[in-house]
Order: C-alpha cells, then sequence, then structure tokens
C-alpha cells in the first residue's frame, strides 16, 4: 500500500512540475454511498487531491474511509483517476469520465481494484465547485466472479472541490 501511494505522488508530482503554468491544483473532501452487490449500503467519507493540465485532462488521487456498520467491516481506498473533462460552453457546467486503479484494504482483506465512473462538476465561484459522481470499484483479482458480491460496488459521491 504504501509503495502505491508514493509511485501515485511521485508520478503526480513530474506531472505538476512538467506543466505547471497551465495548471490548475484543487483539494476535495467528499461523502459517499457505496452499494455493494449484495446490496449493503456504506457511508464513506473522503478526501481528493487534482490537478487540471489542461481544459479537458486531469489526474486525481483520492482517499476515501468507510465507517463500519450493521455487520459490515471498516476499510479504506485509495485511487489515481485520470480524468476526462469538457466544460459547457456559456455554462458553469463541467461533465467527465474517470478510470483509475487504486487499492482497497479492511479488515481482512487488501485488494487491487480499479474504478470507472462519470460525473458533473458545477462552477459555484471561481475557485470552489460542486462534485458529484458515480464510481464502479471492482476487484482485479477474479473480477468476473461474483464471489459473494464481495467483488464489485457503486459509488455515489458528492462534494466540494477548492482550486489553487
Amino acid at each position: 500500500m504504501t509503495k502505491f501511494i508514493m509511485a501515485a505522488l511521485v508520478v503526480l508530482g513530474f506531472a505538476v512540475s512538467a506543466n505547471a503554468q497551465d495548471a490548475k491544483n484543487y483539494v476535495g473532501a467528499a461523502a459517499s454511498v457505496i452499494t455493494t452487490e449484495g446490496n449493503n449500503s456504506i457511508n464513506t467519507y473522503g478526501v481528493r487531491l487534482g490537478r487540471e493540465f489542461n481544459k479537458y485532462v486531469v489526474g486525481e488521487l483520492s482517499y476515501d474511509y468507510s465507517q463500519a456498520g450493521s455487520g459490515l467491516r471498516s476499510g479504506h481506498l485509495m485511487f489515481g483517476n485520470a480524468i476526462g473533462q469538457y466544460r459547457v460552453p456559456g455554462t458553469i457546467f463541467t461533465p467527465y469520465v474517470l478510470a483509475g486503479i487504486g487499492y482497497g484494504t479492511d479488515r481482512w482483506h487488501d485488494r487491487a481494484l480499479y474504478n470507472v465512473g462519470a460525473g458533473l462538476r458545477t462552477e459555484i465561484t471561481k475557485n470552489a465547485e460542486f462534485d458529484v459522481r458515480f464510481r464502479h470499484v471492482r476487484n482485479f483479482e477474479n473480477f468476473a466472479d461474483n464471489f459473494g458480491g464481495d467483488r464489485a460496488a457503486n459509488l455515489v459521491t458528492a462534494g466540494l472541490n477548492f482550486k489553487f
């Protein structure tokens, strides 16, 4: 897990320094509801750090903590995402798609994960935006298996991003 986080930070650091003049950074906080294949719901809270390389391409690191409840386990999700976006001309809306790889851990399991999704950012001010997204998360190991509903999850997230 530490190696993944360090590698993602190094890659993001090189990318940030390579294109520092045209890009915008952001930091965000969000809350999610995860629904697993077994129809269990779990609340999560997270943070993200992003870099807009140009008006179409964004790199993002995210961390989410899921709190235990109703017999479910607490856990952690970490992702590095590539985001393709398009600001709708003359509006405050920016729809986007995302894909990334990451790592998930809970009390009994560590997993390599991937996620795909889509979202919509709405500009509140020049430096703040509301971000709502949907992500489908799957385990790389035996991803075609349904392993008791434990292999995939859907996340619906809402949060705020602050640009700097």
